[in-house]
C-alpha cells in the first residue's frame, strides 16, 4: 500500500509539472525543467510527446526558430549540442529539459542568444536567395526564326543581338521544307511536321555552337535558368502535354502555344511576320540591343 501511495504521489507530481509546462508554453514563457537524472528527463520528454509536443534538436542550424509546442532535451545523450540548447533556452516559447549537471558554464539569455540568432538569419537569407535563383528565372523571350533567316548571311548578326540582350531565350524554328507532298492522315502529318521542326532545330545548333537543343520541359527549364540560347524541339513536350495544340497548328502556332505554356504573353518574329495580337515583329537585330 505504501509503494502504491508513493507511485501515486509521483504521478501527481509529474502531472502537475506537465500542466505547468503547458500553461507557461501557452503564454510563450521560456521554461527550463531541471531533473536529477537522465531517466527523469527522458520520462518528462516522453510524457510531453504523448501530449502532442515535438522534440527539437537545437544542434541543427535551422531549428533556432522556436515553434509552439516544441521542446529540447539536454542530458548526457546530447552533450555535443548542450551549448546551443542552453543558449536558446531563454527564447520565447522555448521548453528545455535538462539534468542538473548539463550545460554548466553556459549563460541562459532571456530572448535567446542574439549572436546565434543573427547568424541563423543571415544564413537563412543566403539560403533563400540561392534557392530563389535556383528555382526561378526571368520571363524568357520566345523568338521565332524563319528558314529564310536561318539560310541568310544575317543569321549570325541576329544571334549575336539576341545573346547580347542577356535574357533567357527560346528559339522556335520552321520545319524543313518538303519537296514532295503526299496525301497523309492528319495525325501522321502532324508528327512528321514535329520531327521536321526538330531536324531544323538541330540544323541551327550545328550552324552555331551557342544554340542548345532542348526537347523536354526539364531540359528547357534548366537551360533557361543557366541563360543558354535554347532551341526548341517540340515533339516530346507536345505529345506529353495534356493541353495539346491543334493538329492543324503550324510552326508559328506551336511557338505561340509554347509561349502560353510558359506564361509569356507574346513571341518575337525576327525579320518579318504576320499581323497577330500575340506576335511582335523585330525588323532589325539592333532592336534587341
Amino acid at each position: 500500500a505504501a509503494q502504491k501511495n508513493l507511485t501515486g504521489e509521483k504521478d501527481e507530481k509529474y502531472q502537475a509539472i506537465l500542466k505547468q509546462i503547458n500553461e507557461c508554453n501557452d503564454r510563450k514563457q521560456p521554461i527550463l525543467v531541471g531533473t536529477t537524472s537522465i531517466e527523469k528527463s527522458e520520462y518528462i520528454a516522453s510524457s510531453l510527446e504523448k501530449l502532442g509536443f515535438e522534440r527539437i534538436e537545437y544542434g541543427e542550424d535551422d531549428k533556432f526558430k522556436i515553434r509552439n509546442k516544441t521542446f529540447s532535451v539536454l542530458n548526457a545523450k546530447y552533450h555535443e549540442q548542450e551549448a546551443k540548447i542552453i543558449e536558446q533556452a531563454g527564447r520565447l516559447g522555448a521548453i528545455t529539459i535538462a539534468t542538473n549537471m548539463a550545460g554548466r558554464g553556459t549563460d541562459i539569455q532571456l530572448g535567446g542568444n542574439l549572436d546565434a540568432e543573427i547568424k541563423y538569419l543571415q544564413e537563412s537569407t543566403e539560403k533563400n536567395k540561392e534557392k530563389a535563383i535556383e528555382n526561378s528565372y526571368s520571363e524568357p523571350l520566345v523568338v521565332y526564326i524563319s528558314n529564310e533567316i536561318i539560310k541568310s548571311n544575317e543569321l549570325k548578326r541576329w544571334l549575336d543581338a539576341i545573346v547580347k540582350n542577356d535574357k533567357p531565350t527560346i528559339l522556335c524554328v520552321e520545319a524543313l521544307e518538303f519537296k514532295d507532298q503526299v496525301s497523309i492522315e492528319l495525325n501522321t502529318l502532324h508528327r512528321i511536321e514535329l520531327l521536321s521542326i526538330e531536324q531544323s532545330a538541330w540544323r541551327l545548333a550545328g550552324m552555331d555552337s551557342r544554340c542548345v537543343v532542348v526537347d523536354t520541359r526539364t531540359e528547357l527549364d534548366w537551360s533557361l535558368k543557366n541563360n543558354e540560347l535554347s532551341v526548341w524541339a517540340p515533339s516530346k513536350m507536345i505529345l506529353d502535354s495534356v493541353n495539346k495544340p491543334s493538329l492543324n497548328s503550324g510552326p508559328l502556332d506551336l511557338a505561340i502555344w509554347l509561349a502560353g505554356e510558359l506564361s509569356v504573353d507574346s513571341i518575337y518574329c525576327i525579320g518579318s511576320g504576320p499581323d497577330h495580337p500575340n506576335i511582335e515583329v523585330i525588323p532589325s537585330p539592333n532592336v534587341f540591343r
